[in-house]
């Protein structure tokens, strides 16, 4: 991973925009800018996504540094630039918010104690129709050693925070 303030594209990036790597930002033209700054601002949606609808709480790194990248690359944009494809970028962000909870909240109830469930049980427990709590208590009696890990840690759904 490169330095995400430095005022140059990168190897990746250059493919995306085709140019050639160690082109200052400010010599890119305002479209080949505009890509760069969709294609960052599309990754920390897809992060975030996963953070609220799933639970997954990896990639704080890639977060930080798409943070930062965005700044450069709003410097070399300019603010108008900038703030029009972040304008476009939230909208996009509330509308793939919105399709998600409606989808949670069309999601049948858990088949085993009747409570609403969420995306992230459809993608955890595919297919049995069971919210994380109904699942994780049916693992811990069907497979006695999920119970505990093996320096005999809280059970498997007490990992939450890992997810």
């Amino acid at each position: 991973m490169f330095d995400a303030c430095d005022r140059k594209l990168h190897d990746d990036e250059a493919e995306w925009v085709g140019h050639f790597p160690g082109t200052p930002l400010t010599d890119l033209p305002a479209d080949a800018l505009r890509l760069l700054a969709a294609r960052y601002f599309d990754e920390r949606i897809s992060l975030d996504y996963h953070i609220k609808y799933y639970g997954v709480v990896c990639g704080w790194r890639m977060i930080g540094f798409i943070g930062v990248r965005l700044n450069t690359l709003a410097l070399a944009m300019g603010e108008r630039a900038f703030e029009a494809i972040s304008t476009e970028k939230d909208a996009e962000w509330a509308r793939i918010c919105a399709e998600a909870d409606a989808a949670e909240r069309a999601l049948p109830p858990c088949v085993t104690c009747g409570r609403s469930r969420k995306l992230a049980d459809e993608m955890w427990q595919k297919g049995t129709g069971m919210c994380r709590d109904c699942f994780d208590k049916m693992l811990q009696r069907e497979h006695p050693s999920f119970a505990a890990d093996a320096d005999g840690g809280p059970p498997f759904g007490e990992h939450d925070d890992v997810f």
